[in-house]
């Protein structure tokens, strides 16, 4: 059963730092992910709640998975699409895409594969 309490020396050994990514970096990544999630919920109108719920899911994630290997917009965008079925007030993957591709630049849109 995974524990979700991380100490420092945890967060410092994560499997992005074991990439290659500073410590420093990936606290920027993950910073500018839960900040992404708060702009694209407050766009689609969903509660506070929601957007709380998609962000620990998008912290969880990176626990367990690289920022080099898993882009921060896309996991969080994923997050949050998550995030509103779990809390019951989900969104149309169409509609949350659309708000993406507003909040976005282009380069950052890219890396959806679009």
């Amino acid at each position: 059963m995974p524990v979700w309490y991380y100490d420092k020396k945890d967060l410092k050994n994560s499997p992005s730092t074991q990439a290659g990514l500073t410590y420093k970096d990936e606290t920027r990544y993950r910073m500018e992910g839960a900040r992404f999630i708060n702009e694209l919920g407050k766009s689609l109108g969903l509660s506070h709640n929601t957007m709380a719920s998609a962000s620990v899911y998008f912290h969880r994630f990176y626990m367990f998975h690289s920022f080099v290997e898993f882009p921060r917009y896309v996991t969080a965008t994923c997050a949050l699409f998550l995030a509103g079925k779990a809390e019951e007030t989900p969104k149309k993957c169409r509609d949350i895409i659309k708000n993406v591709k507003e909040l976005l630049n282009p380069q950052q849109f890219n890396t959806f594969g679009v």
